[in-house]
């Protein structure tokens, strides 16, 4: 049986989000700086990228989150201007995942400061609105 509560699938399907992010996170992070920080360049990590952008291969433009993987390459490398460089919101969404994910280890708000004016989901939902909002003004701007 695949799916069965024994199986692997199954019991990735019957646990949370909250509960695979907390594991799977921390896993990205160390392969990730395992394997990008042995090469010298960016663009010549950014080769071992599998997926490359479908929008821009159909279109020739670039869409809003073209260079992202390049910065997280370079955060990865620990090289935080050469991040912003290749795309400016790289570096703010992965130290936003990060502060989720801390969030969520030690069942804290980090920001106490976030609860006293908003509830902490309605701060994270108008946050992540905003980042979607400058997205789509970056993949605009971009192209023209």
């Amino acid at each position: 049986m695949l799916f069965n509560k024994h199986s692997l699938i199954g019991i990735l399907v019957t646990m949370n989000f909250k509960k695979i992010f907390l594991v799977v996170y921390p896993i990205f992070l160390i392969v990730g700086f395992l394997f990008f920080s042995r090469f010298q360049q960016v663009e010549e990590a950014a080769k071992w990228v599998i997926l490359k952008c479908p929008f821009h291969f159909v279109t020739g433009l670039l869409c809003p989150t073209c260079g992202m993987t390049r910065s997280f390459i370079a955060i990865f490398q620990g090289d935080l201007h050469a991040s912003i460089r290749f795309h400016p919101i790289g570096a703010i969404l992965f130290l936003s995942i990060f502060i989720y994910w801390f969030m969520l280890l030690f069942n804290k708000n980090v920001f106490p400061f976030l609860a006293v004016k908003y509830k902490t989901m309605n701060a994270w939902r108008w946050s992540g609105n905003s980042i979607l909002f400058i997205y789509i003004l970056w993949g605009v701007y971009r192209n023209f």
